[in-house]
């Protein structure tokens, strides 16, 4: 493990403790923990059944990004 990556490790560690414990009584700092977990899986956080229900399934990080520059090819810039 390089010592960039044990830093990192430390600083994820302390922001899910602060959001499991803080979080109780701040949603922001539930919300920013969640969020660190999505930067470190890479997968959601959130439980997005009910996003499914209403909307179908919900797209990967991968599946978004390859949409918009598909788009961003095919814009007619002006």
């Amino acid at each position: 493990m390089t010592l960039y990556s044990a830093a990192r490790l430390a600083q994820t560690s302390v922001v899910r403790a602060a959001g499991a414990v803080v979080g109780r009584f701040n949603p922001v700092v539930k919300d920013m923990a969640a969020m660190f977990g999505w930067f470190d899986t890479g997968r959601y956080v959130a439980d997005s059944r009910r996003q499914e229900q209403l909307f179908g399934p919900v797209p990967t990080a991968e599946d978004v990004l390859a949409q918009f520059t598909d788009e961003l090819r095919t814009a007619q810039h002006r």
